[in-house]
């Protein structure tokens, strides 16, 4: 019987009408609230002696119909337990259908387990164990809700588990089929002729693939319809936007070059000028020598470092000096990849100088503030180049190649200047490079026109300072 749409249909077949909220719905609807509190013979009782209300004329023909569906239906042997057909398991199929009432997960797993298998002669048990004895034989099929089974003999017929497990000892035998639902199967020894489901597995697994393709299809709808509102939403001001960004980019490398040179190059000349001008020096003379040199102490800087962490574990002192090794010694390392990079752009400042060309007059060799910051500007052209192309919109390969080739002059003047430092110990031997040192006229330099001759020492002043670097500024000596 089922009252829905405004239909009360009996059989599949339409008796009559109702009102939503009416007086046969209300009725109908305590019925059934009345019913799941009840079991047996009391439950079947209360639907047969269930009488229609006072219903509007309308509704009278399908409240009678369904009284008397209900009497008609519930059999007077039905409410006499002697009076049972004797179906090997009907004693307690009565006792298990009143278990699951009000848990229709449970009714729903049990529906989906048993599927199409013959339940003739059924044995139904619920939230009990049961075992079959070794040497005995069930004849026909077993339903386990809530409760394991353990067969040491035979069932001749399929086994239901719901919420249970089934074990199977050496010796136990199933001859049709097993089906599980929120349950497990031990074999040890037992077997089963039929074939062995999980359907709750299954199931999930089914659910799962299903949910899984729905939310793919639905990301993929949702990225898809984000791309084509952003790109018709955003081509319009496509150009705009990569013009900002590269006006954006040139400012940065602006602003790097000012922060490099003015701050970084007006701090090393005001607190180790005469050790930058030594550094620059060698760098000048002999840069393959200092490059080769700084590219080998690069490699090995963090060796060293490490080595230095563990000679000074060994000792108690050297415990106590273990922080400062490991903090300074990064720091010393990057600072003197700084000042060696400042110092070679200081001699690359110094060679625009006396190229004196008329936009290069704020660079004078008597200001090494200039040169520095002129120095630092030539290094870093080549990304300054390389965001104006930007601006242009295309020819992206360039801008590219100027990036790189950029990076590649930076990690060069890093190399050299890396390498003078570490040759002149910082800059503390200002006549390394005055009397030669120990690269004074190295061929490899002197084959590309780099070095100069050892006999002409510096008059004063230490080495690439006023004195000896001025020439065509001589007169602006201070």
């Amino acid at each position: 019987m089922t009252l829905d749409d405004r239909s009360v249909r009996v059989d599949g077949d339409v008796v009559g009408t109702y009102e939503a909220g009416g007086a046969l719905d209300t009725a109908w609807r305590a019925l059934l609230g009345e019913a799941v509190s009840l079991d047996d013979v009391a439950l079947a009782l209360h639907l047969r002696d269930w009488t229609p209300p006072e219903v509007p004329e309308a509704e009278r023909a399908a409240a009678l119909a369904v009284d008397q569906a209900l009497e008609r239906e519930i059999a007077v042997t039905a409410l006499d337990p002697d009076a049972l057909p004797a179906v090997p398991g009907a004693a307690n199929l009565d006792r298990a259908m009143s278990a699951l009432v009000g848990r229709p997960r449970r009714m729903l797993e049990l529906a989906e387990a048993i599927g199409d298998l013959d339940l003739e002669g059924v044995r139904v048990h619920v939230g009990e164990d049961v075992t079959v004895a070794e040497g005995e034989t069930v004849v026909g099929s077993m339903v386990m809700v809530d409760g394991d089974l353990e067969v040491r003999g035979e069932v001749d017929g399929s086994v239901v588990v719901v919420g249970g497990a089934l074990r199977l000892p050496e010796g136990g035998r199933v001859t049709g089929d097993v089906r599980l639902s929120d349950a497990r199967i031990f074999r040890d020894g037992g077997e089963v002729e039929g074939d062995v489901a999980n359907v709750r597995r299954d199931r999930d697994m089914v659910d799962r693939d299903r949910v899984r393709d729905e939310i793919r299809s639905e990301l993929r709808d949702e990225l898809r319809d984000e791309f084509e509102s952003r790109r018709e939403g955003g081509m319009a001001f496509a150009p705009f936007r990569r013009v900002g960004r590269a006006i954006g980019e040139l400012i940065g490398s602006l602003v790097s070059i000012l922060v490099v040179g003015v701050v970084g190059g007006g701090a090393a000349v005001y607190f180790v000028r005469e050790n930058l001008e030594v550094i620059a020096e060698t760098a000048r003379r002999a840069p393959l020598r200092a490059g080769m040199v700084g590219f080998a102490g690069a490699f090995l800087t963090v060796p060293v470092w490490i080595l230095g962490a563990l000679a000074l574990i060994v000792t108690i002192v050297g415990i106590l000096a273990l922080p400062f090794w490991i903090v300074l010694f990064p720091v010393a390392v990057v600072l003197a990849a700084a000042v060696g990079y400042l110092a070679v752009a200081e001699g690359v400042g110094e060679w625009l100088a006396r190229q004196r060309h008329p936009k290069l007059n704020w660079v004078r060799l008597s200001n090494p503030y200039s040169t520095v910051v002129a120095g630092v500007g030539a290094l870093s052209i080549w990304f300054v180049a390389a965001n104006a192309v930007q601006l242009l919109g295309f020819l992206g390969f360039v801008s590219v190649l100027l990036t790189i080739f950029g990076c590649m002059v930076t990690a060069a003047a890093v190399l050299v200047g890396f390498g003078a430092v570490l040759l002149t110990r910082g800059g503390r031997r200002p006549d390394y490079p005055a009397e030669g040192g120990a690269f004074w006229g190295d061929p490899w330099d002197e084959d590309l026109g780099f070095g100069g001759s050892p006999s002409t020492p510096p008059s004063e002043g230490p080495v690439g300072g006023p004195a000896e670097a001025h020439g065509p500024d001589a007169g602006e000596t201070t």
